[in-house]
C-alpha cells in the first residue's frame, strides 16, 4: 500500500487527463495507421500499374506515416512532437531488430521469401501469374522441387508481403521486411492500453492489461519471422481497442482507422475472414448493449464496406482470381468441383495427435507439455501451473505445434474459468463484465470448433480468452476477484517473458551458427554452391555477406571442399547443402 501511495496521482486514479495516456494513443494510431495504410497505398500502386519501386516505396511509407500522424493528432497538437518521436522511434526499434537477427522460420524462408523477393523484384500479382524472381532464377533456382511448391504465393493473400516488400524496394536489406511485425504489435498495444485508460482503468491496470493482452506468444515469437499469424492477432487486438475507443468517443477516426484494419487483415490469411466476422459480430452486439440498435448502424456500414473492399477490391488478387481461376476464394485449401485442393496442414500430425482429430486434439494440445511438432519424442499431459524442463527448449519456436501459448497458458485458462465463475455470482448485476465473459466464451467455444485449433498459430485469438476475462477481473468490486485477476494476468505475463526469453536465445544461437558456417566457407573461398532446400532465403544472406552463389537441386558431398549441411536450416529441423566445388 505505501508502494502505492508513493506513485504519481495519475497513475493510480481512472481518469485518463495525463499526457502518457495521450502519447500513447497518438503514437499507437500513427503504428497502425502506417501499416494498413502503407498496404493500401501499395495495392493501389499495383492496381494502376504504378508499381512499388524504389521512388515510390519511399513515397508510399512516407505518405502513410504522415498522414497516420495526422489522423492522430489533427485536434489535439500539443502532444504531436512527442507522438512523431515515439512512433518514429517505435518504428526505428523495429528496423533496428530486423537486422540484429535472421527469419529462421521454414515458412518464413520459404514461401513468404518467395512471394516478398518476387514482388520486389516487379511482380504484380493483380496482372501477372507468380513468377520466382529474376535474381533466383539466374543463380539456378526455378521452382524446385515441383509447381506446386509455388502455389503458396500464387494464390493466398498478399497484404504483408506487400508492406514487407516497400523497405526492401525502397533500399533497405532484405531483413528489415520484418519490421511490421514489432511495428503491428506494438501500436495496438498502445492502443489496447489507451483504450482500457479511456474506460476507466487505472494506469497501472491499463498498463498491466495492455501488457497481457499484447503478450501473446504466437505474436512475440514470429516478431523475427516473416509469418503472418502473430499479424493477424495483432489486429485483432487493434481492431478491438479501436472499437471501444469509437464506443467512447464517438470520433470517426476510430471507425476509420478500424475499417482499414479490417481491410489489411482479410489481406493476411484466409482465416481472418471468418474471425473477422465474428470480431465484428461481438463489437456490433456491445454497441447495441451498451447505446441502441440505431448506434450500430453506422459501424456495421464501415466494417461491411471494408470488409468487401478488403475482400473484391485491393483483395481482388487473390480472392476474385481464385474463385475464377478454381471455384472457391479460398484455393488451394478449398476449391471448386473441377479443381484439386491443397493443404499442407493434412501432413502435419505431431507427436501425440495421432488418430486424434477435433475436439481431442484440441484439449490434447492445451494440456500437454509444450512441443515444437519436430521431436519424435511425444509430449506427455501435464498438472496446470507445472514447468517440465524439457518443453522450455521448444517453447522458443516461432511455431511451436502443441501447448503453442506456453506451459502455463492452460494454468491461466483454468484460473480464468474460475474467475469468470466468481464474476457470474458476485458481479451479475454488472452488464459490462457479463458482455465481457460472453464474448470469451464465444471466443473459446468457436476456437475449439475450428479445424486445426490444436495449433496455436492457427488460433491466435484464443490468447484472448484468459487475457480478456483476467482484464474484466479488475471491474470487479470484490476483492478476491481483483487479486484472482491480477494473479491470471502475472501468470500470462511470466509465461511469456519465459517464451519470448527463449525464442531470443535459440534466434540468436541459430543466427551465430550461421555466421560462422559463412566465415568458414569464406576462409576457403566465396564462390558457393547451395541446395536451399525449403531455406530458400539463405541465397540471399549468402548475397549479403559476399558470396557468388549458384543453385543445384541435387549434390554430391564428394564433389565439395568443404561440404555440409546448411546451418540452422531451420528450428528443430536438418536440410539443405553447402558446397565450394573442389
Amino acid at each position: 500500500m505505501k508502494l502505492i501511495k508513493a506513485l504519481p496521482a495519475f497513475m493510480t486514479r481512472s481518469d485518463a487527463n495525463d499526457p502518457i495516456t495521450a502519447i500513447a494513443l497518438g503514437a499507437g494510431v500513427s503504428l497502425i495507421g502506417t501499416i494498413t495504410l502503407s498496404y493500401v497505398l501499395a495495392a493501389i500502386a499495383l492496381i494502376t500499374g504504378i508499381g512499388i519501386g524504389q521512388v515510390m516505396s519511399v513515397l508510399i511509407l512516407g505518405a502513410a506515416f504522415g498522414l497516420s500522424v495526422w489522423i492522430a493528432t489533427f485536434d489535439r497538437p500539443d502532444p504531436r512532437l512527442q507522438v512523431i518521436a515515439l512512433a518514429a522511434f517505435l518504428i526505428g526499434a523495429a528496423i533496428g531488430l530486423t537486422l540484429l537477427l535472421l527469419d529462421i522460420s521454414i515458412d518464413g524462408q520459404w514461401y513468404h521469401f518467395q512471394a516478398l523477393s518476387s514482388l520486389v523484384e516487379g511482380w504484380n500479382p493483380y496482372y501477372e501469374p507468380f513468377a520466382i524472381a529474376p535474381s533466383l532464377t539466374e543463380a539456378g533456382y526455378t521452382s524446385w522441387p515441383s509447381e506446386v511448391y509455388v502455389i503458396w504465393p500464387e494464390h493466398y493473400p498478399h497484404a504483408h508481403w506487400l508492406v514487407m516488400a516497400l523497405p526492401v524496394s525502397a533500399g533497405l536489406p532484405m531483413e528489415t521486411a520484418k519490421f511490421l511485425q514489432f511495428t503491428l504489435l506494438s501500436g495496438a498495444g498502445l492502443v489496447a492500453f489507451a483504450a482500457l485508460r479511456h474506460a476507466g482503468f487505472s494506469f497501472l491496470a491499463g498498463l498491466f492489461g495492455a501488457l497481457a493482452l499484447m503478450a501473446n506468444p504466437v505474436a512475440v515469437g514470429q516478431i523475427h519471422t516473416k509469418l503472418n499469424d502473430g499479424l493477424l492477432f495483432s489486429s485483432l487486438l487493434a481492431f478491438g481497442a479501436l472499437s471501444l475507443l469509437w464506443l467512447i468517443f464517438r470520433q470517426r477516426r476510430y471507425l476509420a482507422l478500424a475499417g482499414l484494419v479490417i481491410c489489411f487483415a482479410v489481406g493476411l490469411k484466409f482465416s481472418a475472414i471468418p474471425y473477422f466476422v465474428v470480431a465484428c459480430a461481438l463489437v456490433l452486439l456491445a454497441i447495441w448493449t451498451m447505446r441502441d440498435l440505431k448506434t450500430c448502424l453506422q459501424p456495421a456500414i464501415v466494417m461491411a464496406g471494408a470488409g468487401i473492399i478488403g475482400i473484391f477490391g485491393i483483395g481482388f488478387s487473390p480472392y476474385v482470381q481464385n474463385i475464377a481461376g478454381f471455384g472457391h476464394p479460398f484455393y488451394p485449401l478449398m476449391a471448386g468441383a473441377n479443381a484439386e485442393t491443397l493443404d499442407i496442414i493434412r501432413y502435419v500430425v505431431p507427436p501425440g495427435l495421432g488418430g486424434r482429430t477435433g475436439l481431442s486434439a484440441f484439449f490434447f494440445s492445451l494440456f500437454s507439455e509444450t512441443h515444437s511438432g519436430w521431436s519424435p519424442v511425444a509430449p506427455e499431459l501435464k498438472i496446470p501451473l507445472t514447468l517440465h524442463g524439457r518443453e522450455i527448449y521448444p517453447s522458443g519456436a516461432a511455431d511451436v505445434q502443441l501447448a503453442g501459448f506456453g506451459p502455463l497458458f492452460s494454468g491461466a485458462l483454468l484460473l480464468s474459468a474460475v474467475l469468470a465463475g466468481l464474476l457470474l455470482l458476485r458481479e451479475r448485476q454488472n452488464r459490462v463484465i457479463l458482455l465481457l465473459l460472453g464474448m470469451a466464451v464465444t471466443v473459446f467455444v468457436l476456437t475449439a470448433l475450428f479445424p486445426e485449433s490444436w495449433w496455436a498459430r492457427y488460433v491466435p485469438q484464443l490468447w484472448l480468452v484468459p487475457a480478456g476475462i483476467g482484464v474484466t477481473g479488475l471491474l470487479a468490486k470484490t476483492r478476491p476477484a481483483r487479486w484472482l485477476a491480477w494473479s491470471i494476468l502475472v501468470i500470462l505475463l511470466v509465461n511469456s517473458s519465459l517464451m519470448a526469453a527463449t525464442n531470443l536465445a535459440r534466434t540468436y544461437r541459430h543466427n551465430q551458427e550461421i555466421v560462422t558456417q559463412m566465415d568458414r566457407f569464406a576462409a576457403v573461398g566465396r564462390d558457393v554452391v547451395v541446395d536451399p532446400d525449403l531455406s530458400l532465403a539463405r541465397v540471399q544472406v549468402l548475397r549479403d555477406h559476399g558470396f557468388t552463389v549458384r543453385v543445384e537441386t541435387v549434390i554430391d558431398p564428394a564433389t565439395c571442399s568443404p561440404g555440409e549441411r546448411l546451418a540452422s536450416y531451420g528450428q528443430d529441423i536438418e536440410g539443405g547443402y553447402l558446397c565450394i566445388k573442389r
